[in-house]
């Protein structure tokens, strides 16, 4: 199954993720058939498997980190960056990179002209909360400033 082929990806240089037997493997499938059973009109998504890592990773039970991602997808919406088709990722996308052009003019204009759209960068930023680039330690306080502001805080933190 998806699922099963996608957590050996998730954070596989920790230590925690060191093989499909390993504590972070083990409770990151459990989490996303979780997901997947509370929110069959989701289903599974890549991407999802690096939320349901670092949420793992900082509440350390299984049950908790399936809490922190089943709000995220309640609370925060993110359920509309992973239902099928994508409802709300073009939006997101389109949003971010107005939001580049308006406030980092110069990076803008770079990229436009090497022809790298901005969306390109925001795809996995904002289907993973940061965690594909950032890295499971790191992006702790990411995460702070996503739940306190919702989606105002996930594009500051796109920007910054």
């Amino acid at each position: 199954r998806e699922i099963d082929r996608d957590v050996g990806r998730t954070f596989p240089a920790h230590p925690e993720f060191a093989g499909p037997s390993s504590p972070g493997c083990v409770a990151v499938v459990q989490i996303l058939h979780a997901i997947d059973i509370v929110s069959a009109d989701v289903g599974y998504c890549q991407g999802m498997n690096f939320v349901a890592g670092v949420a793992f990773l900082h509440m350390r039970k299984a049950h908790l980190a399936f809490l922190v991602m089943y709000s995220l997808f309640h609370e925060y919406g993110y359920r509309y960056l992973f239902c099928p088709g994508v409802p709300q990722l073009p939006l997101r996308l389109h949003q971010f990179t107005a939001l580049v052009h308006r406030h980092l003019p110069t990076c803008a204009s770079l990229l436009d002209s090497l022809s790298f759209p901005a969306q390109l960068l925001g795809h996995q930023c904002l289907m993973t909360c940061f965690a594909y680039y950032v890295g499971p330690v790191t992006v702790a306080p990411l995460w702070d400033r996503l739940l306190l502001d919702g989606w105002k805080g996930v594009f500051r933190i796109a920007l910054g």
